[in-house]
């Protein structure tokens, strides 16, 4: 049986990101809150809109990909 893998088959280091994306409000009468988790490296960031949070997704594609050992950098909101 092959390993599991976090790429889809044919696709080059770099051409493919894996977010989990959560959306909840802890009461009825708050704001949303979002966050998204990058499934290969864990790291979780959090935005205050949609709008945020589909900036940062569109910076990440224009980005160049990271060197395998190094997770990309990114700069808070």
């Amino acid at each position: 049986m092959s390993e599991p893998t976090n790429r889809l088959a044919g696709d080059a280091p770099g051409e493919y990101h894996s977010y989990l994306v959560r959306i909840w409000r802890p009461g009825p009468q708050a704001a949303w809150r979002i966050m998204a988790e990058a499934v290969v490296t864990g790291e979780r960031r959090t935005f205050a809109s949609l709008e945020e949070l589909l900036g940062f997704l569109q910076t990440e594609l224009r980005s160049p990909p990271a060197p395998p050992d190094q997770p990309r950098s990114h700069k808070g909101p």
